[in-house]
C-alpha cells in the first residue's frame, strides 16, 4: 500500500511501542491495563491510503508477515493476529501495561503516550484505529472468501511503493538515499520498513479483490450521473436533455462532481436506503430521471446496464473479479458501500482504546 514518509513514520512507531517495546510492568496491573493489552486484536477488523488519499481502504496498518498464493487451496496461511475474533471469545487477561520509557528513574506508560496523542491529535488517532479496524476486516474477508493472490503482485506492488517513496526522498535531498533517510531521518530499522511496505502492498491487494468480489455479487446497477449544484446550471442541463444532447457529453460540461470528468460514469450502485441507490433502481435502463433535489443540489442519473450477479466460490469468481481490477480500479464509492456491507457482518468494539485513553465509551 502507498502511503506518505510521515504517515508510515507514524504508524510504525505506533506499532513499536505496541510490540518491540513491551516491558511487563507488575506494579502496573489492573483490569484498565487488561484492556490495553486487547487493544491489538479486539476489533474485528483496508488503500489508503494510496498516495493520492483517494480511497479510504488505503492506510491498512495491521502488522502481518501472510502471503495468499495462487494454488492454495484456502487463505489457511493467514496469521492468528488477522483471524476474526468471535464476539463472544475471551480476550486474555494482561498482566501489564507495555513501557515506551524509563526517565528519570520513572516509567512512562503506552496509556500515557496515547492519551497524549489523542489530546494533540484526535481525528488522527482514530483515524489511524480506524484503519487498524479496517485491516482487520479485510483480512478476515479475504480468509472467509479463500482470496489468493499470487507473490509476484505483492513484490511488484511493494516495490512500486518503494519506488514512489524514493521519489519523494529525492525531491527532498537528491544526494539522500532510501535507506539512509529511514536510517538516519526516521530513525527505523530500513529493513523491517522496507517488510512493512511488502506487508502493506498485500493488504492493499486483498483489499481490492474482497471489496470488487462483494460488488459482483450484489444486485447493482450501472449509472452515469449530472450534479448541479446552482438552479442556472440545472436549468441548462434540463434545456440540453430537452434538445436531445448525449447524456455524458452534458456531464462533461455542466456536472459539478468530479465523475463528469468520465462522462458522469460513478462506480455500480447496490441497492440500499441511499436515495441515489433508490433513484437507479427505480429507474428503467437508458431514463434519464431528474432533477432530483438532494442536499442542496439537483442529481440527474441515467441507468446504463444492469449487470448479472458474479456468484460462487473464489476459484470461480477469481478470473471475473481480476478481469474486473484490470478494467477499472476499486473505487472510493465503491469501497464505501463495502464498508456498510462489512459493518453489519463485523463487530467492531473500539472501547478498549477509550478506557486505555481515559475516556468514557459511548
Amino acid at each position: 500500500m502507498k502511503s506518505s514518509l510521515v504517515q508510515s513514520h507514524g504508524l510504525l512507531v505506533l506499532a513499536c511501542l505496541f510490540a518491540a517495546c513491551a516491558t511487563p510492568n507488575p506494579r502496573r496491573a489492573s483490569s484498565d491495563a487488561a484492556s490495553s493489552g486487547a487493544i491489538a486484536s479486539n476489533a474485528s477488523i483496508p488503500p489508503d491510503a494510496t498516495s493520492n488519499q483517494t480511497r479510504s481502504v488505503a492506510s491498512i496498518s495491521t502488522t502481518s508477515t501472510v502471503e495468499t498464493t495462487a494454488g492454495a487451496s484456502k487463505a489457511s496461511t493467514t496469521p492468528v493476529d488477522q483471524q476474526p475474533v468471535a464476539a463472544s471469545a475471551a480476550q486474555p487477561e494482561v498482566a501489564s501495561e507495555p513501557l515506551v520509557a524509563i526517565v528519570a528513574g520513572r516509567p512512562v506508560y503506552v496509556s500515557e503516550l496515547l492519551t497524549q496523542w489523542v489530546y494533540a491529535r484526535n481525528f488522527e488517532v482514530l483515524k489511524q484505529l480506524d484503519n487498524l479496524a479496517l485491516g482487520r476486516i479485510v483480512a478476515a474477508e479475504a480468509q472467509r472468501l479463500g482470496v489468493m493472490v499470487p507473490p509476484s503482485l505483492v513484490t511488484a506492488a511493494a516495490e512500486e511503493s518503494v519506488s514512489a517513496l524514493e521519489a519523494e526522498v529525492k525531491k527532498k535531498n537528491p544526494k539522500l538515499g532510501f535507506d539512509t533517510y529511514v536510517d538516519r531521518v526516521l530513525g527505523l530499522d530500513p529493513i523491517r520498513y522496507r517488510e512493512r511496505l511488502r506487508d502493506d502492498a498485500l493488504r492493499q491487494l486483498l483489499a481490492d479483490r474482497v471489496a470488487r468480489a462483494w460488488l459482483l455479487g450484489c444486485e447493482r446497477r450501472e449509472v452515469r450521473i449530472v450534479v448541479a449544484k446552482e438552479e442556472s446550471v440545472r436549468d441548462a442541463v434540463q434545456k440540453d436533455l430537452a434538445a436531445g444532447r448525449d447524456f455524458s457529453e452534458i456531464a462533461r460540461e455542466h456536472s459539478m462532481d468530479p465523475s463528469g470528468l468520465e462522462g458522469g460514469r460513478i462506480p455500480a450502485v447496490v441497492r440500499g436506503d441511499a436515495p441515489i441507490a433508490k433513484l437507479a433502481f427505480s429507474s428503467a435502463p437508458n431514463q434519464v430521471v431528474g432533477p432530483i433535489q438532494e442536499s442542496g443540489r439537483w442529481l440527474f442519473l441515467v441507468v446504463d446496464a444492469q449487470p448479472p450477479v458474479v456468484a460462487g466460490s473464489w476459484e470461480q469468481i477469481a478470473p471475473q473479479v481480476e478481469l474486473d481490477l484490470r478494467a477499472r480500479a476499486v473505487e472510493e464509492l465503491e469501497i464505501a458501500q463495502w464498508r456498510s456491507a462489512m459493518q453489519a457482518r463485523y463487530e467492531v468494539d473500539f472501547q478498549p482504546f477509550l478506557r486505555l485513553v481515559g475516556q468514557i465509551p459511548r
